[in-house]
């Protein structure tokens, strides 16, 4: 994560809280009148000693408490804001549509269309904005002691992200709702982060909060490519022309293609490793029949050795493998 602005003022060092606000890319369905709490083990020293702790507000006003006696072990509070764009996608993406279209092909523009509002709770044009609070703390021996603001946001944010991920795997599990995996690759990538007393007693902001770059999203956002290349023609036209001819290399980039985006794009980890693996089933069959083929086997190797354990850690040696 990088920091584009930071606190500045000196604070002391009792026991505050982080509160980051970042958009996630999926609308979620989940009322923002509660919160879920995460817990994740590990002793957290000087927050139950509290006389309040104050997890969430509506404004100024506190809507969502702790009571301190809970606050013994690492924990993050995750809440679900539902925000409504002016227009729907659907209408946005026709405008960006007729847009094009009216440069090239006028007749074929639509000049009647217009873009209309969208109504207060219309599906395509809401958006979810999650909230995400852990205690402001640093390790301490085998425990954590609060921390001084400003100085350990991306340890906590890194906390927070991975409540708020337990907690949408949780929800699109149960509900049966096609959504994709969350991952830290996918929020933001702007996060609004501050910080404050757990303790509202003990005063509000610490500052007016810091814009946080999250790294990561970044290369998920469909931002325009780099140009294409001199060459990018000719490139195109040769994997169409090997495809054609069901050239084994091109299955191979598509699936190694495939992991890439999963990978970086998604944060889809699963995923990646799956199509690697299946990547290099692809190769290993297309390298065998390869050997085959020159060696002038007619339809079956005879005896393939492997050096060692393979799968579900078993030894084959001297297996026949039909090809």
């Amino acid at each position: 994560m990088q920091h584009v602005a930071t606190a500045t003022a000196k604070q002391a060092w009792y026991p505050r809280l982080a509160t980051f606000f970042a958009c996630y890319p999926d609308p979620l369905a989940l009322a923002s009148d509660g919160a879920h709490v995460v817990h994740f083990g590990g002793e957290l020293l000087g927050y139950s000693q509290l006389d309040e702790i104050v997890l969430h507000y509506d404004e100024d006003d506190p809507s969502v408490r702790l009571h301190p006696a809970l606050a013994f072990d690492l924990f993050a509070s995750i809440r679900f804001h539902r925000g409504q764009r002016q227009h729907s996608l659907i209408t946005q993406n026709v405008q960006d549509l007729l847009h094009v279209v009216r440069r090239f092909a006028p007749q074929l523009g639509h000049p009647d269309f217009t873009r209309e509002e969208a109504a207060p709770d219309e599906p395509f044009a809401a958006y979810t904005v999650v909230e995400m609070v852990t205690p402001l703390i640093v390790p301490h021996g085998d425990a954590w002691v609060p921390a001084p603001p400003g100085e350990v946001m991306g340890p906590n944010l890194t906390r927070c992200i991975d409540g708020l991920r337990q907690i949408v795997t949780a929800y699109r599990l149960t509900e049966h709702l096609p959504l994709p995996t969350p991952a830290r690759e996918r929020l933001g990538p702007m996060i609004v982060g501050a910080t404050r007393p757990a303790d509202p007693a003990r005063g509000g902001w610490d500052s007016e909060g810091s814009l946080v770059i999250n790294a990561y999203a970044v290369a998920g956002q469909r931002g325009m490519p780099p140009p294409a290349s001199p060459t990018s023609k000719a490139k195109i036209a040769n994997f169409l022309r090997q495809r054609s001819m069901d050239y084994p290399s091109t299955a191979i980039i598509e699936l190694q293609a495939d992991a890439d985006t999963a990978l970086n794009q998604a944060g889809d980890f699963r995923s990646a490793v799956m199509l690697l693996y299946t990547a290099s089933e692809v190769m290993l069959d297309a390298v065998l029949m390869a050997l085959c083929w020159e060696g002038n086997h007619s339809g079956r190797l005879r005896v393939f050795r492997l050096p060692g354990p393979v799968i579900m850690g078993r030894r084959w040696r001297g297996a026949r493998l039909p090809l």
